[in-house]
């Protein structure tokens, strides 16, 4: 019912067609635009109930991914933006592309929504982008104070937020077909977990980038914390020594535990209604696994 090459393919048509392509920001958002992500591309086909598959067509569902992918595109560009203000191109071009990319997301949900499943999906729309844009200003503020900690609960409630707009397809999906509000709720219960879950295995895959940039993520931010209660410890370390506690005091491991426990509770609420998307985390769960032996035989040989 929905090709992953085709949605990704017809939002590089789609992106390369607005005015703004001439625009300074448009390299680096473009360059997001272009991964294949195709767990993104299918997101309203998991996410479409089993009892519902004949009740919808393929250009309902290839609308909702399209916006999906733009999300998504538009979500990781201004995460960087936030992560790394080095990298930030100028404020008019950004913001010109920022307008144009909020029409065209706004326009492609409203091609397929409307009436009652369009008045509930546009308010949770709003909400999910007022809490992301709280979520980068606080991101702004951890890192000017870095003598600040956080807790596991503190640091996954974040996340939530840093990545809800991403979620609109499948709100947009359940709505549309009148899904009851415990579905709903366990959907985007599912979905926050998987992204909890990828959140924290890119936490632990990029952990020497993320101390390099200065990224405070809370594999960093747990390994940092090591430093501070070592007697005659620097502050801020080296990062072979940081690497070294990060490894060998189990911090990684740890990290890919929370991972792993993620993608199962996102497995468990999607069961038995969403059978393509418990696939999908139990492809995920494997794949901690495998990155866990690379670090377990990394440690070994140390």
């Amino acid at each position: 019912m929905l090709n992953a090459r085709s949605v990704g393919e017809e939002a590089e048509r789609v992106a390369l067609s607005l005015p703004v392509t001439r625009e300074e920001a448009f390299a680096s958002f473009y360059a997001y635009l272009a991964v294949d992500e195709p767990a993104v591309h299918l997101m309203p086909l998991h996410f479409l109930p089993k009892a519902s598959r004949g009740l919808v067509d393929e250009v309902f569902l290839r609308e909702l991914a399209v916006a999906g992918k733009f999300e998504y595109a538009r979500n990781r560009w201004l995460d960087e933006m936030a992560d790394r203000p080095d990298l930030v191109p100028g404020l008019a071009s950004t913001h010109k592309l920022n307008d144009a990319l909020l029409a065209l997301i706004r326009s492609r949900y409203s091609r397929v929504l409307d009436g009652a499943a369009a008045g509930a999906f546009f308010p949770v729309l709003s909400d999910l982008y007022a809490r992301y844009g709280l979520s980068l200003a606080l991101d702004s503020a951890w890192c000017r104070n870095r003598a600040s900690s956080v807790t596991l609960e503190e640091y996954a409630e974040h996340a939530r937020r840093r990545h809800g707009p991403i979620r609109g397809g499948v709100d947009a999906v359940l709505l549309s077909v009148g899904a009851s509000e415990d579905l709903l709720e366990r959907a985007r219960s599912s979905w926050h977990s998987c992204a909890l879950g990828i959140q924290f295995y890119d936490d632990a895959l990029d952990i020497e980038e993320d101390f390099r940039n200065r990224t405070l993520s809370w594999t960093v931010v747990r390994t940092l914390r090591y430093f501070d209660g070592q007697p005659g410890a620097q502050r801020t370390p080296g990062p072979d020594a940081f690497y070294e506690v990060a490894l060998k005091e189990g911090i990684i491991s740890e990290t890919l535990d929370h991972a792993a426990s993620y993608f199962a509770e996102a497995a468990r609420l999607a069961e038995p209604t969403f059978p393509s998307w418990v696939a999908y985390q139990q492809a995920c769960m494997r794949q901690v696994g495998r990155l866990r032996e690379d670090y377990e035989q990394l440690l070994a040989g140390a």
